[in-house]
């Protein structure tokens, strides 16, 4: 069964989408990890230009790609899943961390446990940077 399309997409969109997609499996997804415990490169900028990938609705006198609008928002459709998928995790560890801090073992709060802690505080700082990485792709100031 293949995705129904949206009027307004033509062939050109649906190839730099599948272009899009395939970078991001490719050559941005193996880093995850590694970026979640160092930094998210500025190489990635890089290849996206080299890509074609910037600059999409800009006219070509100016050093852009000459496309219409929606060209930009294919783009911008994988970083806003992005963001959607933080802000889940966020609400996820929120609603989390409250149970475990209600619920009682032993006659403790099972989120006052050392190795729940240890967890919270992993998870904590993966939602973190996932967050600082959709930040700075964003190009807007992270909140601290």
């Amino acid at each position: 069964m293949t995705a129904r399309r949206h009027f307004i997409f033509n062939d050109d969109h649906e190839r730099l989408r599948e272009s899009i997609g395939a970078f991001v499996e490719k050559e941005l997804a193996p880093h995850a990890e590694e970026w979640e415990e160092t930094t998210f490169p500025d190489w990635v900028f890089r290849r996206m230009g080299e890509l074609g990938f910037l600059g999409l609705s800009c006219p070509e006198e100016y050093g852009g790609q000459g496309g219409h609008h929606v060209m930009w928002e294919l783009q911008g459709e994988r970083m806003i899943g992005a963001a959607g998928s933080v802000a889940a995790a966020q609400r996820c560890f929120d609603r989390t961390l409250e149970y475990a801090l209600e619920r009682k073992a032993f006659g403790r709060q099972i989120g006052r446990f050392q190795v729940t802690r240890h967890k919270f505080a992993e998870m904590a700082t993966k939602i973190d940077s996932a967050r600082q990485q959709g930040c700075e792709a964003f190009g807007i100031p992270a909140e601290s």
